[in-house]
């Protein structure tokens, strides 16, 4: 009876150490990630290679293409960045822009006339949907956990890194 406790305690061990040792991985293998964001910096992305920076909605286009590798758009700004003021800024974007949290299709962002009212569902449920020269890009979280969360993000910045290096 006691092996069997023994050689569990050492299977859990030995998975734990496994699944931290997979995150730490993901991590090293980004290069520097800078990104402009409109609304709240996530509290749960805290590694060095990940830098935000928080820009205002009106201020999009003041030159931040140059200082940044993507924009994120958070849900509590969606309406208002659906405005068709900032569509042709979204349409012509040399990085990558990525809303979080829209229950809308990604066309309330990039086709004059729609709104975030007026818009479809997103019906892909994905947590981040983006648009970047003519392709719409879509990220979505395996469950509600913060972990399924810091996954996602990882998805995302994995899908940056991977756009950033085809634009060098």
């Amino acid at each position: 009876m006691i092996k069997k406790y023994f050689f569990s305690f050492f299977a859990f061990l030995f998975l734990l150490v496994g699944c931290s040792n997979e995150e730490v991985n993901i991590v090293k293998k980004h290069e520097v990630i800078e990104i402009g964001i409109v609304g709240e910096i996530p509290s749960l992305i805290t590694e060095n290679n990940i830098k935000f920076k928080k820009i205002m909605l009106q201020d999009l286009h003041k030159k931040n293409e140059d200082s940044f590798d993507a924009i994120m758009i958070t849900k509590d700004y969606l309406q208002e960045a659906s405005d068709e003021q900032y569509t042709q800024f979204y349409l012509n974007s040399s990085i990558p822009i990525v809303f979080v949290q829209s229950d809308k299709a990604i066309s309330a962002f990039i086709i004059p006339n729609h709104t975030y009212e007026n818009t479809f569902e997103n019906q892909a449920q994905d947590y981040f949907i983006g648009y970047y020269q003519g392709t719409t890009f879509g990220v979505a979280l395996n469950g509600n956990t913060n972990e399924d969360l810091i996954k996602g993000y990882w998805s995302l910045f994995d899908l940056l890194d991977r756009l950033k290096q085809t634009n060098n």
